[in-house]
């Protein structure tokens, strides 16, 4: 998979945006508060994971390492096999 720009990253999240602001009300946005354009408790919070995952260099863990691993080769685990069929919850820890 190609890795995205920061302005490609920023185009798809104003797009995403604009989708759920059509069903919930930001805290940060003004034109969707009421009157006194005040947060209300119920305002939903869009935050972005590379605010929190970049300090971590999660990222770059996963560029550099991520790809010497396959799904392919995980679901190919009788571990793993026996975990779907039971459907038992497979953590996503556990699958990275």
């Amino acid at each position: 998979r190609v890795q995205l720009t920061d302005d490609i990253i920023a185009q798809n999240t104003a797009g995403i945006s604009k989708v759920f602001e059509q069903f919930l009300t930001f805290a940060n946005n003004d034109d969707n508060n009421d009157d006194n354009n005040e947060p209300s408790a119920n305002d939903a919070i869009m935050v972005n994971n590379d605010d929190w995952l970049s300090q971590l260099n999660y990222l770059e863990f996963l560029r550099d390492y991520g790809t010497q691993f396959t799904i392919n080769r995980m679901l190919s685990f009788e571990s793993v096999k026996q975990r779907l069929e039971r459907e038992s919850p497979l953590s996503f820890l556990e699958f990275n």
